[in-house]
């Protein structure tokens, strides 16, 4: 479950007929929005969705931001502001909705962490209660936050954005912190 997923069910609720959206990001969000009876149009649409997209331009955010202060229905897939990647940290797609909440004064709908609207729909697919999920991240402000905001057990991940001091200083502390992925069956096991 993504935040494009989450965007596309927000949509769904709020539009279940599906139609025209503009389409700010890149082929994942397509796909979960077209799956979802959604498809990019230049056009004023039912809204404008934006995401992380590597192809960013001046022309874009120009007819997003146009159709928005049209008052076009804005909605966002997540405030990440950068991601870790091999090379380094890098701009993430809260860096595009800053370019946009600039050129708009509006604050769109967040489909992403770390409102609950994501993992309402992971819950609802697993069909699991909030209580015996575990929601694993690397990002104290998103992912963990928002597993505690839904009720579920989290678990720190620190080989990715958060490190080990803001999760100290973190209230309340996540249910577990590990190095790396690889070791959640083993603390799992000892937990």
């Amino acid at each position: 479950v993504n935040s494009s997923m989450g965007v596309a069910y927000l949509l769904k609720k709020r539009f279940p007929q599906g139609g025209p959206v503009y389409i700010l990001g890149e082929i994942g969000l397509t796909t979960a929005l077209n799956a979802a009876g959604f498809y990019h149009s230049e056009e004023p649409g039912l809204a404008v969705i934006g995401s992380m997209d590597r192809d960013i331009t001046f022309w874009k955010l120009k007819a997003a931001t146009l159709l928005i202060r049209r008052g076009i229905p804005f909605y966002f897939t997540n405030p990440d502001r950068t991601f870790p990647t091999p090379e380094g940290i890098i701009p993430g797609a809260g860096a595009i909705l800053a370019a946009l909440e600039t050129a708009t004064d509006v604050t769109p709908i967040i489909a992403g962490k770390p409102g609950t609207t994501l993992f309402d729909f992971a819950l609802e697919r697993l069909g699991t209660l909030p209580q015996e999920t575990l929601v694993v991240g690397d990002r104290l402000e998103t992912d963990i936050l928002g597993g505690q905001c839904a009720g579920c057990k989290t678990a720190l991940v620190l080989s990715g954005i958060s490190t080990q001091e803001e999760a100290n200083a973190w209230q309340p502390y996540p249910d577990l912190v590990i190095n790396e992925l690889s070791d959640l069956l083993q603390a799992l096991d000892e937990h």
